[in-house]
């Protein structure tokens, strides 16, 4: 999801008493990183350095790049990204990232470019939260799904009973080993069929007589 970007702190109305109280709160439950316009790291916070593993001595000055999969960060999408956030375009979504021991990391994050009073990108915050275990989670969900479909047959219904799809086993052929069994996808006109017959395995269905 984008959208236009607007400052991080708009109008120039807020105390310093206010930004610090909303700097400790963003630290408190937020991962926080700063970089200027070219992407060089101006500010992390504690939330940062623990997730990452690394110090604010060993980030401070560094490309945000060190932070991604080294394929990524030399790819035109990563050159890209940055050229979008620099004309003041607001990113919302799931990234991932690199520690400093190698491993990848998912967040969900924002990239807000905050803005002088000229319109010109002058930092980019960028605010997280980490998803990883969500997602890690998600992914073995749908290992375990494929191989579900992988070694049984599957039918899908929606609420009312509808075959949606099917992906059901059948004789390999009339040889001399019925028990042999093949692996058969039909499409939704074609489950439909195949359960309309009183014997699936023998049904007839289209292009696959």
């Amino acid at each position: 999801m984008e959208k236009a970007a607007a400052p991080l702190f708009p109008g120039s109305s807020a105390t310093d008493r206010e930004l610090r109280d909303l700097k400790a709160a963003l630290d408190a439950h937020s991962i926080v990183a700063i970089t200027d316009p070219a992407g060089r790291i101006t500010y992390v916070n504690e939330k940062f350095c623990a997730t990452f593993g690394y110090s604010k001595e060993e980030l401070i000055g560094k490309k945000h790049s060190q932070l991604c999969d080294p394929a990524y960060a030399a790819s035109p999408d990563y050159s890209a990204f940055w050229a979008r956030l620099r004309s003041g375009e607001f990113f919302q979504g799931r990234f991932q990232r690199q520690r400093k021991d190698g491993s990848m990391i998912w967040l969900e994050a924002t990239y807000n470019p905050v803005l002088d009073r000229d319109g010109r990108v002058v930092r980019v915050v960028k605010l997280a939260s980490d998803v990883s275990a969500q997602v890690e989670e998600g992914q073995r969900s749908a290992a375990m799904l494929q191989a579900i479909e992988r070694a049984m047959a599957v039918i899908e219904f929606d609420i009312d009973g509808t075959i949606l799809r099917a992906d059901v086993w059948r004789p390999a052929g009339d040889g001399p080993f019925p028990a042999l069994l093949m692996r058969t996808p039909y499409d939704r006109t074609q489950a439909i069929n195949l359960a309309g017959s009183p014997d699936p395995f023998r049904a007839t269905a289209a292009g696959y007589a």
